[in-house]
């Protein structure tokens, strides 16, 4: 019976034979007779067969008497391994087993597939050409940077060179309208000041007197200026409170705004019911000297805009002045206007150095002492000349 049995062999197995977690061979527990199972093989004290160099206390005596071989069987196997059922497993596989146990990231990678030298040589290249190409976007980056504060460095340099105008508080409209007013608190005094220098003249005789077409170029009042506007409508856009509304935009035809007429203290609304006027008449300037004024100093008056006393916004229809006379003739039927108008005509008569006769500067004077009563409006804000503007050039035609 011995003969049937393997012969020390960890490979093979007889019947009944079995494999236990160790890789090893084991005949079954109870093995009758008293021949060992496998030559040199001893009973240790319990009666289990054994080889001599292994240590069976694990194991646990069965009765033989009341035990059949396959349940004495299932006995040892329970004993030995609890509900685990012993897996026959060769030592190459047992030896894996335990070195993927001792090293876990070997077992991983040992799951994992490899690279071939190529796909190891590929990959290098790509991290070589990745490395480049952030390289080249970091320098064109720093470029960037360092041009942007070149461009900021000169555009600074700019700046300092050619400094942008200071626009002061005393610029601001309101600090404006304060020097109006106290300039208009000065102004009659100023205007008495302007009128004892004024040259006294005796008046023309009506046979020296020629005709005002003749030395004023009354065309010129009506010659349109470089943005399609004639003089009256010139001074109309320049002197409105307002935003203008045009009736027609292409042909710059005004229509609304909002204009002041200091002399009888309306407030006019429609270009239709505005007059814009000289203060002092061409005839009165004829008079009082213009009469040998050159023709480019006649235009010059006309054209005389900038001045805000020279040409002024009447109602249009309210009885100003219609025969063109001077204060001793005619003077506003409102006596609170009064001192408006005669600062007024003082300040353009010394402005463009024409004469008064006796008889204007005691209506002029008749006019300024009415600065003082408490119903006279006072000299007139509007008038008041805040920026100043360059004085006109007097030709004569005896160039005296």
């Amino acid at each position: 019976m011995a003969s049937e049995l393997p012969q020390k062999s960890n490979r093979r197995s007889g019947p009944g034979w079995w494999m236990d977690c160790d890789g090893a061979w084991r005949p079954p527990a109870q093995w009758p007779g008293d021949e060992p199972p496998i030559d040199g093989w001893q009973r240790d004290a319990r009666g289990l067969w054994g080889p001599p160099n292994e240590s069976n206390e694990s194991l646990v005596p069965i009765d033989m008497a009341s035990t059949s071989d396959a349940e004495q069987q299932r006995s040892a196997d329970h004993s030995r391994y609890g509900n685990r059922r012993p897996i026959a497993e060769s030592p190459v596989t047992r030896a894996r087993t335990r070195s993927q146990a001792t090293h876990p990231t070997r077992a991983k990678s040992a799951q994992q597939p490899k690279l071939s030298r190529q796909g190891e040589a590929d990959v290098r290249a790509m991290f070589l050409v990745g490395g480049a190409v952030g390289l080249c976007l970091l320098l064109v980056a720093a470029a960037f940077a360092m041009q942007s504060r070149a461009d900021a460095a000169a555009g600074d340099e700019v700046v300092v060179d050619e400094l942008p105008e200071v626009v002061f508080a005393a610029e601001t409209e309101a600090v404006r309208e304060e020097r109006r007013q106290a300039f208009a608190i000065a102004a009659p005094d100023t205007a008495r000041a302007q009128l004892a220098n004024l040259a006294v003249a005796v008046p023309l005789a009506d046979d020296e007197i020629r005709s005002t077409a003749e030395v004023f170029d009354e065309t010129a009042w009506t010659t349109a200026t470089d943005d399609c506007l004639d003089q009256a409508e010139a001074v109309l856009v320049r002197r409105s409170s307002v935003p203008i509304v045009w009736a027609d935009n292409l042909e710059c035809v005004p229509a609304d705004g909002r204009w002041f007429d200091h002399y009888l203290s309306v407030e006019i609304d429609r270009t239709i019911d505005a007059e814009v006027r000289h203060l002092i008449p061409p005839a009165v300037v004829h008079a009082s000297g213009g009469a040998s004024w050159t023709p480019a100093t006649r235009a010059a008056y006309m054209a005389d805009v900038a001045h805000p006393a020279t040409i002024a916004v009447f109602v249009s229809g309210g009885g100003h002045n219609p025969r063109d006379e001077a204060p001793d003739v005619w003077r506003p039927s409102n006596e609170a206007t009064w001192c408006g108008y005669a600062v007024d005509w003082v300040t353009v008569k010394t402005r463009w150095q024409l004469s008064v006769t006796d008889a204007e500067r005691n209506a002029l004077e008749e006019m300024l002492d009415s600065c003082n009563q408490p119903e006279s409006t006072g000299a007139h804000v509007g008038s008041m000349l805040i920026e100043a503007i360059d004085e006109p050039t007097i030709e004569r035609l005896d160039n005296g």
